[in-house]
């Protein structure tokens, strides 16, 4: 082959062709050589993310979020049905040892949930006619209550000026604390809290209607899942259900054990001093025991106004005030979490926003069944793989 020849080819090749050693088609067409793409290191991986931001995740909690907006307008709307029924299932979970134990002493179940029932409804219709009977016995001695009370303002108003709160040229005065107060000043506030407790016939009728229902379905409830599903996925909703139940129910036992025993210490302690209303006032310590952070701290302070107001000196304020913050101490933040355990695994935060949350929305109702409702949330949670980690956010760890 000549020079000439040999130098046509390769210009032929170089300009036909992307690359040296790429030939032509037979007709002459340069071949189609798609462009070389950027290379990427074997070591590089695409982009991970968090778990939590998951399409999947996100759907969940998107749906979780909807159930709890649908659950609070709900809960509302239709509170003076729902705040008796959570009371009544609250009610249940305290019933259901009393039958076992009364089916110990060969007493059949029947008879049993009837005993429990009346027990129940008996104490609502005390403690109202109790308390009913103390506002009015608060009173006639109120004249008498109104003396001590300015000694309390003025010593409080001396503490005032001692810690520079208070301006020395202000005053505090009976009439202006009485201002200070809703209408009908500490009568009113006494009887309208009492009779906003425990005045209310309907509500206690109404819970004892729900109480009927949920203890007869109760009975009946194993059967029926057995029936509705098949072997393995009623295995399972009844396994929940256990869990569920003996954990709620393991709680309000024990908390109404310590409660009682709260009251009764509470009762002799008041007794002792010979205080106005000791049965009342022991009543409400037991029942404020329920209410997490909150409840102890205000049957506290009651005990101790009642004393301000009954005693001329507040030593007699004092000695109270020690007797019960130790013994709620011993017994609430001691003996209790002792024998609890773990209890019903909640994170404290999320207990505090369960109380106001439920108070907000149901009253006292709301305050005394936060705790199992959000253990219960919790433990619901905890059974789905989807909403697990929720339910591990949610949990004392």
């Amino acid at each position: 082959m000549s020079k000439s020849q040999r130098t046509d080819d390769e210009n032929s090749t170089s300009s036909s062709g992307l690359f040296h050693g790429v030939q032509n088609d037979p007709d002459g067409t340069p071949p189609i050589i798609p462009s070389a793409a950027p290379s990427v290191p074997s070591s590089a991986q695409p982009p991970s993310y968090p778990p939590i931001l998951s399409s999947v995740r996100l759907m969940t909690l998107a749906l979780v979020l909807l159930a709890f907006v649908a659950f609070t307008w709900l809960g509302r709307t239709l509170a003076d049905v729902l705040a008796p029924a959570l009371f009544a299932m609250f009610l249940c979970y305290m019933t259901v040892p009393l039958v076992n134990a009364f089916s110990k002493i060969k007493v059949p179940r029947v008879l049993g949930y009837i005993f429990a029932l009346l027990i129940f409804a008996g104490l609502g219709f005390g403690v109202g006619a109790m308390i009913s009977g103390s506002v009015g016995q608060f009173q006639e001695n109120f004249p008498a209550y109104e003396k001590n009370l300015k000694n309390v303002i003025t010593a409080l108003q001396d503490f005032a000026h001692t810690i520079r709160i208070l301006p020395p040229e202000e005053k505090l005065t009976v009439n202006g604390v009485m201002d200070a107060l809703p209408a009908g000043g500490i009568q009113g506030v006494i009887s309208g809290g009492a009779s906003y407790m425990f005045g209310s016939t309907s509500f206690i009728l109404i819970t004892l209607f729900f109480m009927i229902f949920m203890v007869a379905e109760g009975e009946r409830f194993d059967r029926r899942v057995n029936a509705a599903y098949d072997k393995t996925a009623a295995e399972r909703i009844l396994s929940v259900t256990r869990q569920f139940n003996d954990s709620i129910q393991r709680y309000l036992v024990i908390k109404t054990a310590v409660s009682a025993l709260t009251g009764v210490i509470a009762y002799i302690i008041f007794a002792s001093f010979k205080l106005d209303f000791a049965g009342v006032l022991a009543v409400f310590v037991f029942l404020s025991n329920f209410v997490p952070f909150v409840g102890s701290i205000v049957s506290t302070v009651f005990a101790v106004l009642v004393a301000l107001l009954q005693f001329p000196t507040w030593k007699t304020a004092l000695f109270i005030l020690i007797g019960i913050t130790i013994t709620q101490q011993v017994l609430g933040n001691w003996l209790e979490p002792r024998v609890q355990g773990r209890g019903l695994n909640v994170s404290p935060l999320l207990i505090l926003l369960s109380l106001v949350y439920f108070s907000w929305m149901w009253g006292i109702v709301g305050m005394i069944v936060c705790m199992p409702v959000a253990a219960g949330v919790r433990i619901l949670l905890d059974e789905f793989e989807r909403t697990r980690p929720l339910a591990k956010m949610m949990s004392d760890i």
